[in-house]
C-alpha cells in the first residue's frame, strides 16, 4: 500500500506540473519574433499630438478619433486578404481588419505603401475573449521590410490597424495570410 501511495503523490505531482505548464502556455503572449515587437511609436505620436495642443484642433482630434473608430468598428475579413487603401493626406483616416486565427496558426502581414519611408502606424492587436477589455497591442510592423509575422498562443480574434501620420496619405497595399 506504502508503495501506491507514493506512486500516486508522484502521479499527482507530474499532474499539478503538467496542468501548471498548459496554464501557463495557454496565457503566454504570442510568439513576435524582436523585429516585430509592440512598438511605441503611436503613443510616443499620440502623446506628442496632445502636449502640442494639436488635439484641440480640428484636425488633430478628427486623427485621433479615426484611430479609435478604426479599432472600434473594424472591417471583418477572412485570411488571406489581399487589399490596397487610399489615405487622403487632407483627411485624418485610419482604417482596420478583424480576423480570427487559431491556435498554432502563423500569420505573416505584408505592408507596401506607395511612399518611402513609409509614414504610418501599423499595429496588430488581440481581443479578449468577450470584448471587455480595450484590445491590448501584441505586435508592431517592422517598418524596414515592411512585414510582420507572428504565432497565435491561443485561438483569438485580432485587429490590424494602419493610420497615416497626420496630413500624410497615399496608396497602402495590405496582405494578411495565415499558415497552420
Amino acid at each position: 500500500m506504502a508503495i501506491f501511495r507514493g506512486m500516486s503523490r508522484v502521479f499527482a505531482g507530474a499532474a499539478a506540473v503538467a496542468v501548471a505548464l498548459l496554464v501557463v502556455n495557454g496565457c503566454a503572449p504570442e510568439r513576435v519574433d524582436e523585429a516585430y515587437a509592440p512598438s511605441r511609436a503611436f503613443s510616443r505620436y499620440r502623446h506628442a499630438l496632445i502636449d502640442m495642443g494639436v488635439d484641440r484642433a480640428e484636425l488633430g482630434s478628427r486623427w485621433l478619433d479615426a484611430a479609435e473608430t478604426a479599432l472600434q468598428q473594424p472591417e471583418r475579413v477572412d485570411l488571406p486578404l489581399s487589399y490596397t487603401l487610399i489615405f487622403d493626406p487632407a483627411e485624418p483616416e485610419a482604417a482596420a481588419f478583424e480576423f480570427r486565427v487559431r491556435r498554432g496558426q502563423t500569420v505573416v502581414i505584408r505592408v507596401q505603401p506607395d511612399v518611402r519611408p513609409p509614414l504610418l502606424f501599423a499595429d496588430l492587436y488581440r481581443l479578449d475573449a468577450d470584448r471587455e477589455d480595450p484590445p491590448q497591442k501584441v505586435a508592431s510592423l517592422d517598418r524596414q521590410n515592411g512585414r510582420l509575422e507572428f504565432r497565435a498562443r491561443r485561438e483569438a480574434v485580432y485587429q490590424f490597424r494602419l493610420q497615416p501620420e497626420i496630413a500624410r496619405g497615399g496608396r497602402v497595399r495590405v496582405e494578411i495570410e495565415s499558415a497552420s
